[in-house]
C-alpha cells in the first residue's frame, strides 16, 4: 500500500526516524486526540525517508512496513507523544497507487 504523508520534524535524529502526518486514518499509525478524545491526526514515525522528503510540511507517498509489534517506539525526550515505528520501503512525489 502507498500512503500520503506530510513530513513534520526529525523524530528523533539519531534514530534516522521522521514524524509524519499521515492525510487519512491509519491503523498502523499512532492516533492524536484533543483533549475531548476525539482523533485529530494519524502520526508515526518511519524509518529510511530520503533527505530530500524530510522538508516541513512536505507531502509526499511513502510505502512502509510495520511488522504488528516488532518494531519498538524509540524513546525521544524531545517529543512528548510516544508513536509507532514504520519502516519505509519507498517514497515518492507522486501518488504511487496510480502507477
Amino acid at each position: 500500500m502507498c500512503y500520503q504523508v506530510k513530513y513534520l520534524s526529525a523524530y528523533c535524529p539519531n534514530a534516522d526516524a521522521s514524524l509524519v502526518s499521515f492525510t487519512t486514518k491509519n491503523k498502523d499509525a499512532t492516533p492524536i486526540t484533543d483533549s475531548n478524545g476525539d482523533v485529530i491526526d494519524y502520526q508515526a514515525a518511519i524509518l529510511n525517508v530520503p533527505a530530500e522528503f524530510k522538508v516541513p510540511g512536505k507531502v509526499f507517498y511513502v510505502k512502509y512496513h510495520f511488522n504488528g509489534g516488532e518494531e519498538e517506539t524509540i524513546p525521544c525526550p524531545a517529543i512528548t507523544l510516544p508513536v509507532k515505528v514504520l519502516s519505509a520501503d519507498g517514497a515518492s512525489e507522486q501518488d504511487c497507487r496510480s502507477n
